[in-house]
């Protein structure tokens, strides 16, 4: 789950350019 700019999971510390999902 390191490329999944569309799944709703911890992107805060993996995609810091993208806004948290899970916020």
């Amino acid at each position: 789950m390191t490329e999944r700019p569309n799944v709703p999971v911890l992107k805060t510390d993996l995609d810091p350019q993208e806004p948290p999902k899970t916020a």
